[in-house]
């Protein structure tokens, strides 16, 4: 006779999901281990996004936001994780644009961090501000 699914758990995932691990949230559905969540901050700190992190241990993007709302720690222990994973790659693009010759690191940061400073434009993109600046170089004789 198979054993009823709640039983089977243990076989499914092994130890992300075994009962001695479980940490149980309210209304979250099936409970993520102790293990599993250290397993999405390790995956979310390497760079993965938390869907991607949670379908490697085994439970649903949905069933993680459901868990970071029941308990806002797990939240923030991804927000940190994130934001870890992007520093490592602001440190690498710092220590690339340090050498002149890698001067498109530095060009490719500004791009992405300041685009209405930075990024190439179309018209499409230009601002009304954008537009009275040229405007007011145009009729008094300056060029940019």
């Amino acid at each position: 006779m198979p054993k009823p699914h709640s039983e089977n758990r243990g076989e499914k995932f092994g130890p992300l999901v075994a009962a001695e691990n479980v940490q149980s949230i309210p209304n979250a559905g099936p409970p993520i281990t102790a293990d599993a969540r250290r397993q999405i901050a390790l995956l979310v700190a390497a760079g993965c996004d938390r869907a991607t992190a949670a379908s490697f241990v085994g439970i649903s993007s949905q069933a993680l936001e459901r868990a970071i709302a029941a308990d806002p720690a797990l939240g923030r222990e991804l927000d940190q994780a994130e934001a870890s994973a992007e520093f490592a790659h602001v440190r690498c693009l710092r220590q690339a644009a340090q050498d002149p010759t890698n001067w498109r690191a530095s060009a490719w940061w500004l791009e992405r961090m300041r685009p209405h400073l930075y990024a190439k434009r179309d018209l499409k993109m230009l601002t009304k501000t954008d537009l009275k600046a040229g405007s007011e170089q145009e009729s008094s004789g300056q060029e940019s």
